[in-house]
């Protein structure tokens, strides 16, 4: 009754992996793929970088353009985006927080 489950993984940066995988998915590819290993979890999504942002970039603030407006303008009113070119800084800082490595993003 008084014992608190706490996950391997904090539960907002995998909120926050899942929903940008869902607002910047490429509807025309291959579906998102989530993999779970022993010492990881990979969320894939098919697609590269707008033109001009980097993987340097998602570490710092910087424009948010996602490929599915309609989706995340949903996800913003509905209280689950509360800063636009924020949701990589909050997953690595949440991650920091937990005592784990700060996730690879690969492009």
């Amino acid at each position: 009754m008084h014992r608190i489950e706490k996950g391997e993984y904090p539960l907002p940066a995998l909120r926050e992996m899942l929903l940008n995988a869902l607002v910047h998915r490429n509807y025309m590819g291959a579906p998102i793929q989530i993999r779970v290993y022993d010492d990881k979890i990979s969320i894939w999504n098919e697609g590269t970088l707008p033109e001009g942002l980097t993987l340097a970039a998602l570490k710092r603030s910087h424009s948010s353009r996602p490929r599915n407006p309609i989706i995340a303008d949903v996800a913003f009113k509905g209280g689950y985006i509360d800063a636009w070119g924020r949701g990589t800084i909050k997953i690595i800082d949440t991650c920091k927080e937990a005592e784990l490595p700060e996730p690879k993003c690969k492009n």
